[in-house]
């Protein structure tokens, strides 16, 4: 973890509104009888409100018995508790918002308050919860969708030392990803299934699992991934005792540290390849000490 941002895979994916037209705008005729009705068109409009004014405006909608438009101001104050970390402030909108996506009939709002309560939970360490939330976002997905359910489910049961059952999801995952050629989700998932590997001492399916996700966000030219692979590549290589494989991952991330102006992270990438490059030469020293004693 850097000292300005999480590491790719501490933070779960949170489903976000579809774009495009909204629905009143896409129904012209049946205001609000589009495909997603119970989800704002201008969140990040809405977002620039206050909370008072967000809060006067879903009390009206509420009193005038308009669902959508109590639904659009419960999605948008909860994204709003969400950002400032008031996580269980945030849990409240968002369970209003489902109940009223469910009103309109609405699955793809429901699917997406579903995922943000799973995410909240995961935010505020109720895994249990958390975990509740995203199995029921599993259910709501269809085929096409069910991907980031997966996906967090494996996190929130990493979280939980569910290892075993993280993993299967990570497969469930995996398997989605590669069926579809999304590359960048299989990349991520890889990451999270070495990650996993790597809290149990699995070591070998951990860098098995790390330099595949690594080949891939290489390619897809992503350097904040790539940082975060080649950290963790760079210590199971030298857990496993490798020193010149730890010296190349640190040295090549020290230069994606540096190109993201992570300092602290490269000044730590020179220490650890101090520290291999030294481990080295005692080992060979050691051997050549030992070759002396058993020659004489």
């Amino acid at each position: 973890k850097g000292r300005s941002g999480e590491s790719f895979f501490s933070q779960q994916i949170q489903v976000q509104p579809p774009e495009g037209l909204n629905a009143t705008v896409a129904a012209p005729l049946t205001p609000g009888g589009g495909w997603a009705p119970s989800i704002p068109s201008l969140t990040a409009s809405a977002s620039k409100a206050s909370f008072k004014d967000l809060t006067i405006r879903a009390k009206a909608g509420v009193q005038a018995g308009d669902i959508q438009k109590e639904a659009h101001m419960s999605f948008c104050l909860g994204v709003m508790n969400e950002d400032l970390k008031r996580y269980l402030e945030a849990v409240k909108f968002y369970k209003r918002f489902f109940f009223c996506a469910r009103l309109l009939d609405d699955p793809v709002g429901a699917g997406l308050a579903l995922n943000r309560l799973g995410v909240v939970y995961h935010k505020a360490r109720r895994y249990e919860k958390s975990l509740q939330f995203h199995k029921k976002h599993k259910e709501f997905a269809d085929k096409e969708n069910v991907f980031a359910a997966y996906y967090n489910m494996g996190i929130t049961l990493r979280f939980m030392k569910k290892t075993d059952e993280a993993l299967k999801s990570f497969n469930e995952a995996l398997d989605w990803s590669i069926q579809r050629m999304d590359y960048e989700s299989e990349c991520v998932t890889l990451g999270q299934m070495g990650l996993t590997n790597l809290t149990i001492r699995n070591l070998e399916a951990a860098l098995i699992n790390f330099k595949g996700c690594y080949d891939i966000c290489q390619k897809m030219k992503n350097n904040r991934l790539q940082l975060d692979c080649l950290l963790c590549l760079g210590y199971l290589a030298y857990t496993l005792g490798n020193d010149l494989d730890t010296k190349m991952y640190f040295e090549h991330a020290y230069k994606c540290a540096k190109a993201l102006k992570e300092n602290e992270i490269a000044e730590q990438c020179i220490c650890n390849i101090g520290i291999a490059m030294a481990r080295q030469g005692f080992s060979m020293h050691q051997g050549m000490i030992t070759n002396f004693f058993e020659d004489s």
